[in-house]
């Protein structure tokens, strides 16, 4: 792997039980995909230490080019507030992930499944 493509360009703040989606709350770009089979989806955010739901990102694909995008999340990634932190209380995990047939991916749904905490600097890094 040698391409890293950040899904969007100025991280999202996402209050508490809220969704924010493509187009209406941020833009994500495609992501082209080229002859990649696999890849890997670097998430990274910033909680409260005392965060104790999800936060849940949903990422739709293309099979041609961008001009059609599935409906539904064709991935969806559910991660625990509560993930261990660094010292900043920046959490980042890695995502391997499956792209056969696929030409291009986009961010398309953030929601914070917490009830009180308002999660920011969220963002995703497509390693290929």
């Amino acid at each position: 792997m040698n391409k890293h493509t950040i899904f969007l360009e100025e991280p999202v703040t996402v209050g508490p039980d809220v969704t924010k989606t493509h187009c209406t709350d941020f833009k994500s770009d495609p992501l082209p995909l080229g002859v990649a089979g696999r890849g890997i989806v670097t998430v990274s955010f910033t909680r409260p230490p005392e965060a104790d739901a999800n936060i849940v990102l949903g990422i739709q694909a293309s099979p041609n080019g961008g001009d059609a995008w599935t409906t539904a999340m064709f991935f969806s990634f559910t991660i625990p507030l509560n993930t261990p932190a660094d010292e900043n209380n920046q959490v980042r995990i890695a995502i391997p992930i499956s792209m056969y047939g696929l030409s291009h991916l986009r961010l398309a749904e953030i929601k914070n499944e917490d009830k009180k905490i308002t999660i920011t600097g969220i963002n995703a890094c497509l390693s290929i």
